[in-house]
């Protein structure tokens, strides 16, 4: 019994664990989106707000304020 008890201890703890990579891992910004945001992060004044909504948690800098793709790539700021 206790077996079967712990087997599905650890079952359920390596879905977990699973799941939150997969959820985290859907979120995170791609290597344009880190320039993008280390970009924003050394910009002193942004009086207009244009970089307000650029964030780590959307994962894809082309749906950002002010930015241009082509093909899922930044061409334009």
């Amino acid at each position: 019994m206790w077996k079967m008890v712990d087997a599905l201890l650890r079952c359920s703890a390596l879905v977990a664990l699973v799941l939150h990579f997969v959820v985290n891992g859907c979120s995170a910004v791609n290597t344009e989106g880190s320039a993008l945001l280390k970009f924003q992060s050394r910009v002193e004044e942004d009086p207009h707000g244009a970089m307000a909504g650029w964030s780590e948690r959307d994962g894809d800098p082309c749906s950002w304020n002010g930015v241009r793709c082509v093909d899922g790539r930044v061409v334009i700021l």
